[in-house]
């Protein structure tokens, strides 16, 4: 009997080892299976992600978004999802996009009608040699390797795939399509496109190459000069000098150190040959008709700038999208670029779609000018460092010393916009705080206190003038008082150009539009004095009507209305300041960053006092049942819906 327990318990012994001994050996076998699939993955990827002209997609769109996320699907917060953030399966997860795609023999670039892919429509002054040799050199260079498709922040692998000269869609106003530009086009001035690129994707600034050559008359053209302002990607060097020496009228100018988009645009400007000067990203794309309109505007008014009705190509699928043509430039208080809807008054001047549009400021992806007036009056300021403000500081300078800034309607020109396209050496904060404070301190007057006031209510925006940066701003000002004898003050430009801007108010403690973090909605003041909640409301565009401000006498302000609480519904209503209630009210916003946080009410009721968050609520009450409407509810501090976001902080300790 013993011996039978003995041998039984040796036995579970010599069991447990072996399943020990198995599990061991499948936890080897696992890891280094997967470590091999990862190593052939790689290669894979590099062999056929990187050699991605040999395939088409059977539908680039569909196929994109089944590998990163489905990125027109919006999320329960209502906005589309983060690009960024879904990109980066592309890099390493290519497998899943390239299993739908076939691949195509041979190395000749043969681009589908399905999708988005359009058809092949080579430059039609190329000869048959030309076109041979640039294909073979599109084989060779969207071979190379480059960095991930998330260190451009957007889908190259599949703009490498889409020809470069692609068709787009006329997206033009009929009444612009009827405009026969043949008989005038021999006494329009020519021009000078220059782009500047820093670590662009070889296959965006190609396109857009292309899209010039191919919808440009030639004697309109004078050259395309595209300056690299020291790349560090290696297929803007030696690969991209090889393709531009095949291209006529295009010529490659490269700084040996960064210089940044202003003075790179500068030193181009000064090497033109054209007559008028345009400046191009290096991810845009023009579409039909793009140059006449501008030049002929430009022929008549040598004084203005013009900027093309812009329009959009999507960052993840590449797709170009038509404006909606409602929009106009215009900026915040911190300077910012913002879309502003185009008003009533502007609809009314115009008697045609094809007429120009008065804009207060510029979007600086693509914009024209008389190079000679241009260059007489001061150019780009390159006072500016590297990027930011350079497009108010021409619109402002332009509306306020006797010329004016439009919107070409008949000129359309997609462009990328990027979450950030551009790169800084440096403190990017930094460096557009100074370049706005310049701005302020040469164009702004006293209202420069509005600017300062937003901007360094910021500690980390916080930064000084040099004793040099001020020499240069006080000499920047002498040029213009000799330049243009009298300008206009910025109060009329405020009162005549752009009038729905609304001033922030000197007792302000927070202002602008108000936007909950969970849902992105914002207040909306509806015209029966009720507050409900709009989706219309985006960081890169403002809406006048709807901005607000929470005073340091402890009211929430629209104009010159407070907002109050009616109760017992807890819902928001708009009334004359001083008007009967039965409750007192006080506002603040208990901040967790200066302009965001919890905006907080306190209630006296019949000697009761009460503290309320104002929350996004589906509204259970008539006339709003199933709206979404803010209210006064109990305070939670897990309830994101409770958390809200001025656009501004005012800080008016901190005017410089």
């Amino acid at each position: 009997m013993r011996l039978r327990v003995g041998t039984v318990l040796k036995l579970r012994r010599w069991i447990l080892r072996l399943i020990t001994v198995t599990l061991f050996i499948a936890f080897l076998l696992v890891y280094h299976l997967n470590q091999w699939e990862m190593e052939t993955r790689s290669q894979w990827e590099k062999r056929h992600i990187n050699n991605n002209w040999k395939y088409h997609y059977k539908n680039g769109n569909t196929v994109f978004q089944q590998a990163v996320g489905n990125t027109n699907k919006p999320r329960d917060i209502g906005r589309k999802q983060n690009f960024l953030a879904a990109l980066v399966p592309v890099d390493i997860k290519g497998a899943q996009i390239l299993k739908d795609i076939k691949r195509r023999k041979g190395k000749t670039l043969d681009w589908t009608k399905d999708g988005n892919i359009s058809k092949m429509t080579s430059y039609k002054h190329w000869n048959d040699n030309i076109k041979h040799k640039l294909r073979q050199l599109q084989v060779d260079i969207f071979n190379q390797s480059r960095p991930p498709d998330s260190a451009y922040k957007l889908n190259v692998t599949l703009s490498d795939t889409i020809s470069l000269d692609r068709q787009v869609p006329d997206t033009r106003h009929l009444s612009c399509r009827t405009i026969n530009y043949a008989s005038s086009r021999s006494t329009l001035p020519k021009s000078t496109v220059i782009i500047v690129c820093y670590n662009e994707a070889l296959s965006m600034l190609l396109r857009c190459i292309h899209s010039i050559l191919n919808r440009t008359p030639p004697e309109l053209l004078a050259e395309i000069i595209v300056v690299d302002d020291a790349s560090k990607i290696q297929n803007l060097k030696e690969p991209l000098d090889r393709y531009v020496n095949l291209l006529s009228k295009v010529t490659v100018v490269r700084n040996k150190h960064r210089e940044g988009l202003i003075r790179a645009r500068m030193l181009a400007a000064r090497m033109a040959k054209g007559d008028v000067l345009v400046f191009h990203d290096a991810h845009t794309e023009v579409n039909v008709d793009w140059l006449e309109p501008q030049l002929l505007y430009l022929q008549q008014n040598p004084s203005h700038v013009v900027q093309p009705e812009v329009e959009n190509i999507d960052a993840a699928t590449i797709e170009y999208f038509p404006s909606s043509g409602k929009m106009r430039g215009g900026f915040g208080w911190d300077l910012k670029y913002s879309w502003i809807e185009i008003p009533k008054y502007e609809l009314q001047r115009r008697s045609s779609e094809a007429d120009p549009i008065r804009t207060p400021s510029i979007v600086g992806c693509a914009v024209s000018v008389n190079r000679a007036h241009f260059l007489e009056t001061g150019g780009f300021d390159e006072g500016l460092k590297i990027w930011g403000g350079e497009n108010h500081e021409l619109a402002w300078r332009t509306w306020l010393c006797g010329g004016a800034v439009v919107t070409i309607p008949c000129s359309r020109v997609a462009h990328v916009f990027k979450p950030f396209s551009y790169s800084f050496d440096g403190d990017r904060e930094r460096i557009v705080s100074k370049n706005v404070m310049r701005i302020a301190e040469l164009w702004m007057g006293n209202y420069k206190q509005y600017l300062y006031a937003t901007v360094r209510a910021y500690k980390f925006k916080r930064i000084n003038f040099t004793d040099a940066d001020r020499e240069s701003i006080r000499e920047r000002k002498k040029f213009f008082q000799i330049k243009f004898k009298e300008c206009k003050n910025f109060g009329w430009y405020l009162k005549t150009i752009v009038p729905e801007i609304n001033i922030p108010p000197e007792n302000a403690d927070v202002f602008g539009e108000v936007t909950n973090d969970r849902s992105r909605s914002c207040f909306n003041i509806r015209s029966d004095g009720y507050i409900d909640l709009t989706y219309n409301c985006f960081i890169t565009r403002t809406r006048p009507e709807n901005e607000l401000y929470i005073d340091t006498s402890g009211h929430l302000r629209y104009r010159n209305l407070c907002v109050t609480l009616l109760y017992p519904s807890l819902l928001l209503h708009v009334d004359p300041c001083g008007a009967t209630s039965k409750i007192q009210t006080f506002w603040s916003m208990h901040k967790f960053a200066p302009s965001f946080g919890r905006i907080t009410i306190g209630i006296v009721d019949k000697g009761k006092h009460k503290t309320y968050c104002i929350e996004q609520v589906t509204c259970v009450l008539e006339p709003f049942v199933d709206r979404q409407m803010p209210q006064a509810m109990p305070c939670n501090d897990e309830n994101r819906f409770q958390l809200w976001s001025f656009t501004y902080k005012m800080d008016y300790s901190q005017v410089y």
